[in-house]
C-alpha cells in the first residue's frame, strides 16, 4: 500500500501510528505490568512524543511505538494522605509507593497515586495503609506525574511481588520489539476514512451554509461581501512539529492572519477593579476600554466559565456575549479608524475573532483541534494553577509571591506558554478570588521585569 496517512510520523526505523490506530495496539487495551523507574523513564520519552510526533494533541505512554494506555505498578506505600479540592470538594488520597526498581546510584523513585474517594471505598480498603504493599491499576498524569487510580488492592504476599517483577521484566523485552501493524488493521482504517470523508463532506456543506447565513452582510456601498470564518486548520507536517493556520476566506482571496507579538508591561496595579464574569454580560460602558488586551482577555474569562474545554468555533462565535461583544469592539475600529471605505463593521467582526482565538492560540492558551473545534485545556488548567497558588499565599498570609514563569511551562506540560499570558491568567483567578471573598486583601499588584520571575503583593485588610 503506497499511502502514508496511517502514519503520524517516522523515527528512524519506527513507525508512530495516528492515534485512531492505537486500539490495535499489541498492548493497548490491556494493564501493563511496569517498575516505577520505567514508569519514569516512559513518561519522559513519552511527553516528548506526544509533543514532537502529535503537536501535543494527545497525552499517551509510549514504550518505543507501543502505545499504552493503563499500567499496573507494585510497591511498599511510603506515605498517604487525604487531600480536598477547593472547588469542587473532590476528596482524594494521595499515595506515595516505592517498589526499590531504582539502581543504588540513583535516587529513589517514588511514584505518587491520586486514588479518588469513591475508588478508594470501593477497593474495600479500610485502616492505615503504611508499610502495606500495593498493586495499583491506573492511567498516567504527564501534568502532574502520577498515576490515575482505576484499582488498588493491598498484596503483601512475597509470591505476588515476585510475580509482578517477573511479568514487568518479559513484558520489558516484549516492549523492546517495534509494533508493526497489520495490513488488515491499516486496510480496516482507509475504509472508515474513506466513509467518514463522504460524512465529513456532508456536514461541512451544513456547516458552510449556517456560517454563511449568519455571516452575510452588505458593505456601505451595497457591495455584497460574503464573510466566512473558515476554520481550515489543515496539519501541515513539517518533519519535527505540526503547525495550524485558521484563515479568513473573502469572496475574492485568502489571507492568513499574523499573530502580532504580546506587549510588555512593567508594574500593573489593579487593586481597584471589579472582577468581570464570563457568564455575566460583555459591555463595557467606557469606549476607550476597547483594545486587543482587553478583548483578549474578556475572551479568556468566558472560555474559563464554558462547561465543556472542547469548543465548537462557529458555535463560539455565535454565542451572544461573545458576539455582543466583538460587534462592539469592530464597531469601536471601524468609527475610530474610519475605514467606511475599505471594510465593513461585519467583515472586521470576523477578522477581530479569529485574531483573537489566533493569539490565544500562540501564547499556549488553547489548541486548535480540527477544522472546527478548540480545546481549552491549557487555560483550564493554568487558571486552576493560579487559583490554588493564590489561595495558599492567602492562607498563608504570605505578603508576596514569586511567578516562576519556567516553573509555571514545564508544571503544566505548555511549553509555548507566554510570560504575558501567565499574569494575565493571575490577575484573571485573583479578581475572582476578590468576587467570592471580597473581605480577603486591601490591595494587591503584580511586578514584573524582565528576568524569568515576577511577583505579587498582597495587602491584607488587617494590616
Amino acid at each position: 500500500m503506497t499511502s502514508r496517512d496511517h502514519v503520524a510520523y517516522q523515527d528512524g526505523s519506527l513507525s508512530f501510528y495516528v492515534p485512531e490506530l492505537f486500539d490495535c495496539g499489541l498492548y493497548y487495551n490491556t494493564s501493563v505490568p511496569m517498575l516505577i523507574k520505567d514508569v519514569y523513564d516512559c513518561i519522559q520519552k513519552s511527553q516528548e512524543r506526544c509533543i514532537k510526533f502529535y503537536g501535543n494533541r494527545i497525552s499517551r505512554l509510549f514504550w518505543k511505538n507501543h502505545p499504552i494506555e493503563r499500567i499496573c505498578v507494585f510497591g511498599l506505600v511510603i506515605n498517604h494522605q487525604w487531600k480536598e479540592l477547593f472547588k469542587s470538594k473532590e476528596e482524594f488520597m494521595l499515595i506515595s509507593i516505592d517498589d526499590c526498581s531504582s539502581p543504588r546510584c540513583m535516587e529513589p523513585k517514588i511514584l505518587v497515586c491520586k486514588c479518588p474517594k469513591p475508588v478508594f471505598l470501593s477497593c474495600g480498603i479500610s485502616g492505615d495503609l503504611s508499610r502495606n504493599k500495593v498493586r495499583v491499576y491506573g492511567t498516567t498524569s504527564f501534568k502532574y506525574l502520577e498515576l490515575q487510580v482505576e484499582h488498588l488492592e493491598i498484596c503483601n504476599d512475597l509470591t505476588l511481588e515476585i510475580q509482578h517483577w517477573q511479568k514487568a521484566i518479559k513484558m520489558c523485552h516484549q516492549l523492546n520489539i517495534p509494533w508493526q501493524i497489520d495490513a488488515e488493521s491499516v486496510q480496516e482504517f482507509y475504509s472508515r476514512q474513506n466513509g467518514n470523508n463522504e460524512q465529513d463532506d456532508f456536514i461541512s456543506k451544513l456547516e458552510f451554509h449556517n456560517a454563511k447565513d449568519e455571516l452575510l452582510y452588505s458593505s456601505p456601498q451595497d457591495n455584497e461581501v460574503e464573510v466566512t470564518v473558515l476554520a481550515s486548520s489543515a496539519l501541515v507536517s513539517t518533519g519535527t512539529e505540526y503547525k495550524r493556520s485558521l484563515e479568513i476566506e473573502l469572496n475574492m482571496n485568502t489571507s492568513n492572519i499574523m499573530l502580532g507579538s504580546l506587549e510588555n508591561c512593567s508594574v500593573e496595579d489593579y487593586s481597584n477593579d471589579k472582577a468581570h464574569l464570563a457568564s455575566a454580560s460583555f459591555q463595557l460602558t467606557d469606549v476607550a476600554a476597547y483594545n486587543s488586551t482587553q478583548a483578549r482577555n474578556t475572551l479568556s474569562r468566558y472560555l474559563i466559565r464554558c462547561g465543556d474545554c472542547k469548543i465548537s468555533i462557529v458555535e463560539l462565535f455565535k454565542m451572544n456575549p461573545i458576539n455582543d461583544y466583538i460587534a462592539k469592539f469592530a464597531e469601536f475600529r471601524f468609527n475610530q479608524k474610519n475605514m467606511a471605505s475599505i471594510k465593513p463593521v461585519e467583515q472586521m467582526k470576523s477578522e477581530i475573532f479569529v485574531d483573537l482565538l489566533n493569539k490565544l492560540n500562540n501564547c499556549g492558551l488553547l489548541i486548535f483541534v480540527n477544522q472546527n473545534l478548540i480545546n481549552t485545556e491549557p487555560l483550564r488548567s493554568l487558571y486552576d494553577y493560579c487559583t490554588n497558588r493564590l489561595l495558599a499565599l492567602i492562607k498563608l498570609k504570605c505578603f508576596s509571591g514569586t511567578i516562576d514563569h519556567e516553573h509555571i511551562k514545564m508544571k503544566l506540560n505548555i511549553p509555548k506558554l507566554s510570560r504575558r499570558a501567565i499574569i494575565d491568567i493571575f490577575k484573571e483567578s485573583i479578581k475572582d478570588i476578590l468576587e467570592e471573598y471580597p473581605s480577603l486583601l486591601r490591595n494587591w499588584w503584580i511586578e514584573m521585569n524582565s528576568g524569568k520571575f515576577s511577583i505579587v503583593h498582597l495587602e491584607y485588610q488587617n494590616n
